[in-house]
């Protein structure tokens, strides 16, 4: 991430498409303890398009010996 322009009132950053992704899921996850500019910032997501990452099922870890 990094901040394009800034002034007293106004914060415009740069982050790539997933980053973008992960903050909205968090940000919609937590929206009830991080308040109205929380809120704010998941809209202003959505309006430009950004959609949370699709969720995984289940994730799966396999170990595969060195003898296999």
């Amino acid at each position: 991430m990094r901040v394009i322009h800034e002034d007293k009132e106004t914060l415009k950053l740069s982050l790539s498409p997933e980053k973008a992704q992960h903050l909205l899921m968090g940000l919609r996850e937590d929206a009830d303890s991080l308040g109205e500019t929380a809120r704010q910032l998941a809209e202003a997501l959505e309006a430009a398009g950004v959609e949370p990452p699709a969720e995984l099922d289940a994730e799966h870890f396999e170990h595969v010996g060195p003898n296999e």
